[in-house]
Parts: structure tokens; C-alpha cells; sequence
């Protein structure tokens, strides 16, 4: 689906779905149990919102990066979207706070939605600002390579890359590039 229509619209969609599970358990939630009615239908809805938006994201922040640099990338990737479950996660808490009534707590509750539907809506906004770039994504196994805007090759098949990061020859054996920095 990001590939038709580009990531931010998708991971607008995900944030939106995500923030409509909150209102639904805002809007929901009694003291009185119901999970079939009160619990799971927002739980099926945050659930397909994060489906649609990580992995979106994900695929959109690594895809900027360039071929040798992709581990360095994903680190980066996953090392920021672990502050911001450590963030959002401490924030949370902050808002939950410790009610001590179950009313208080179905309040708190209610004010967590709250905040987290908003931080969803924001972050489906923030999303429409990415755009797609105009290169394509090419699988293992064959097909186009990634292209730069200006429509000329990033990645040369007839080339081998060293574990130095620097291009050698396919023609050249190790043997010969091991003499050559001698």
C-alpha cells in the first residue's frame, strides 16, 4: 500500500485508526467490565493503526538511507524509536498518575486516552510530511535497482563492495587488492 501511495498517507491512516481505538475506550469505559464491548473493540483498532504506521515508518526512515550505510541506519531507526517508547511510556505515567478510587482511576484512564489519542493525531499530521521519494525499492533477488531522483543508478550490479566500503572491481580478486595496499 506504500509503495501506491507513499508512506505518509499510510502512516496517517495508522495514526488516525490508532487515535479512533482511544476515543472509542474514552467514550467506552465504565467501572462496570465489559471486555467484549468496552475492551476489545478499541484494542482491534490501536492494533491495526500500529500494523499500518511502524512498519511504514520504518521501511520510510531506512529507505533514505544508503545501501552500505544500512545497518548503521536501522540502528539509528530502532535506537530512536526506543526513546520515544521510553518517553511516551514515562509521560503516560505521569499523566495515569495514583488514583486511589476506582472512579479516580477510570478518570486517569480516560485522561491517558486522551493524551494518547492526541500524540496519535499529531503524529498522523507530522506524517503527511513525508514524501515519496523517487527512487525504487529493488528486492534480493533481482529487479530494478534503487534509483536516484535524477534517474541514475545508486547501486552498480557490476560492482563488488569491500568490507571497507570502498568499491572494487568485480574483476578484481581479494588476492590482487590485498597485494595493491601492500
Amino acid at each position: 500500500l506504500a509503495r501506491r501511495i507513499g508512506p505518509g498517507p499510510v502512516a496517517f491512516l495508522g495514526c488516525v485508526v490508532y487515535a479512533g481505538g482511544c476515543l472509542f475506550w474514552r467514550l467506552s469505559l465504565s467501572l462496570t467490565p465489559d471486555y467484549a464491548a468496552h475492551m476489545l473493540p478499541g484494542m482491534l483498532m490501536t492494533g491495526i493503526g500500529v500494523g499500518l504506521t511502524l512498519p511504514t515508518l520504518v521501511s520510510a526512515a531506512v529507505a533514505a538511507v544508503p545501501p552500505r550505510r544500512f545497518a548503521t541506519g536501522s540502528g539509528v531507526v530502532t535506537m530512536a524509536r526506543q526513546v520515544g517508547v521510553v518517553l511516551g511510556v514515562a509521560i503516560l505515567v505521569t499523566v495515569l498518575g495514583h488514583p486511589s478510587t476506582p472512579l479516580g482511576s477510570l478518570t486517569s484512564f480516560r485522561n491517558a486516552t486522551v493524551f494518547t489519542g492526541v500524540a496519535a493525531a499529531l503524529a498522523g499530521l507530522s506524517s503527511l510530511l513525508l514524501i515519496r521519494s523517487g527512487r525504487r525499492s529493488s528486492s534480493v533477488s533481482g529487479g530494478d535497482a534503487p534509483s536516484s531522483v535524477s534517474g541514475k543508478p545508486r547501486f552498480d550490479p557490476n560492482r563488488v563492495w569491500s568490507n571497507r566500503g570502498l568499491p572494487d572491481s568485480v574483476e578484481t580478486s581479494r588476492a590482487e587488492a590485498q597485494q595493491q595496499d601492500v
